[in-house]
């Protein structure tokens, strides 16, 4: 296949619509969307024409759709999971932007955990992705009383954590363990270097192209929704590191 590429000026439904009429104009054969909120998905239940299409989204409601995705709420329990296990009691949480589906996975997956292990949920604070914003709300975190760990919702984030609880005095893992999400390119060379959830994106990838596949191969008409075949989920791994 030849590849074309789009990527959206901002996350918004307009942009998600302008990417979409660039590539029928172009008559390609097939798209792969990233949905991250709702209003990219929303882009893509008004558009026509659309040739076979693949969502990458974390979205509850998928109707009609082929969606493969990173296990979020797996990768967060991986996380979580792991810091329960160290014994850690007062678990704080740095989020993503609340209209991000895969913010509001990874947050309801840490609730849980902290909630089935009869722990005191620890304050959570929303970032916006950026690593300045993950000192910002480390700080907020810190202000708001004791804590001996944080699951930040990105590797961007997290180490923006780590810059913050080095600033207070805070020493990390000693005092406060830090685990991120992504395995981020730099995140091994942190200081300490950054425990953090692999979402596999080359097995997503994978995945995704094996759904684009089975949709040109298949000339019939897109199944019922009763029929609709379950999003295919990519399980993430646990990198274990000196940051928790």
């Amino acid at each position: 296949y030849w590849v074309s590429l789009a990527s959206l000026p901002k996350v918004t439904g307009p942009a998600m619509a302008d990417a979409l009429g660039h590539f029928i104009d172009q008559s390609v054969d097939a798209v792969v969307v990233i949905a991250p909120n709702a209003p990219t998905l929303q882009a893509l239940a008004r558009a026509s024409d659309l040739p076979p299409l693949v969502a990458v989204t974390s979205a509850p409601d998928v109707a009609g759709l082929a969606v493969a995705d990173a296990d979020q709420a797996l990768g967060a329990r991986l996380a979580v999971e792991y810091l329960v296990g160290l014994g850690r009691r007062r678990i704080a949480h740095i989020a993503g932007p609340a209209d991000f589906y895969h913010s509001l996975a990874r947050e309801a997956a840490w609730k849980a955990v902290v909630e089935e292990h009869s722990l005191e949920t620890g304050p959570v604070v929303a970032g916006d992705w950026t690593g300045h914003s993950g000192l910002v709300a480390t700080a907020q975190l810190l202000a708001a009383g004791p804590i001996d760990a944080i699951f930040a919702g990105n590797d961007l984030m997290a180490m923006g954590a780590l810059v913050a609880l080095k600033r207070a005095g805070l020493r990390v893992p000693g005092d406060v363990a830090v685990v991120g999400f992504d395995n981020l390119a730099g995140s091994d060379v942190t200081d300490p270097p950054l425990t953090t959830v692999d979402q596999d994106h080359e097995a997503l990838g994978g995945a995704v192209l094996e759904l684009l596949d089975d949709q040109l191969r298949d000339a019939s008409p897109q199944p019922p929704q009763s029929d609709q075949q379950p999003p295919v989920m990519v399980p993430p791994r646990l990198i274990v590191r000196a940051s928790a």
